[in-house]
């Protein structure tokens, strides 16, 4: 019961709006890229399967998902150390299932 309402707790205080808002457009930058392509090839030239495959090899994954990593990685190390908790959670024993 004491794990759910930590995961709450953190994750609301993860959903900030600025932050949010910044995740939200860069998840955004993807499919933006894949209309912009769709409008300006011509319709013969236009392989959807190209198009996916070279967004997400370049974009998602070499991009977009370490950018997202670092914001909320740094984000809850930040908060732990705002609340003065870091070291509770460093040197607290944890079993392995948990």
């Amino acid at each position: 019961m004491v794990d759910f309402f930590l995961f709450k707790t953190t994750l609301r205080d993860l959903m900030r709006a600025k932050r949010l808002v910044i995740c939200v457009l860069l998840v955004a930058v993807p499919t933006l890229l894949a209309l912009l392509f769709r409008l300006k090839m011509p319709a013969e030239e236009f392989n959807p399967e190209t198009i996916y495959n070279t967004l997400a090899a370049g974009i998602i994954f070499g991009f977009l998902l370490t950018i997202l990593s670092v914001v909320f990685g740094t984000g809850v190390l930040a908060q732990e150390i705002e609340q003065k908790t870091i070291v509770y959670i460093l040197t607290r024993p944890v079993p392995r299932w948990r």
